[in-house]
């Protein structure tokens, strides 16, 4: 981003122009989520901070209460639209009150079952 002397962006009221230089308030949704070979755990939260308790909530909250945090994500076959549920719980993990979240397309790789999991 370019620096300006004046001015604000704002986004529901709220000047995000603070938010510029600190990538820890910035949660991004990508229409296709990237995905490692490991755990569902290390894909969630590849630093370790979310406890499992949090990561099986988040887990139940898109659809994939299925998934275990251990469960081995080459082993889980995932369909696009549950890799999807997958990036956008990861994303819930980061939210924090002054978190700005930015959605690409979250329904693009979804069925309407799915859709109406995240929407919900």
């Amino acid at each position: 981003f370019g620096s300006s002397k004046s001015g604000a962006i704002q986004v529901f009221g709220r000047d995000i122009t603070k938010y510029y230089g600190n990538v820890e308030n910035l949660v991004v949704v990508p229409q296709s989520p990237s995905l490692v070979t490991g755990t569902v755990a290390f894909n969630l939260d590849a630093t370790g901070v979310a406890s499992e308790e949090q990561m099986v909530q988040v887990l139940a909250q898109v659809g994939l209460a299925r998934l275990s945090p251990s469960t081995d994500l080459q082993e889980a076959g995932l369909s696009a639209a549950e890799a999807q549920c997958l990036g956008l719980a990861r994303a819930l993990l980061r939210v924090r009150d002054d978190s700005i979240v930015l959605i690409d397309e979250v329904g693009a790789r979804t069925d309407a079952a799915v859709l109406r999991t995240i929407t919900d």
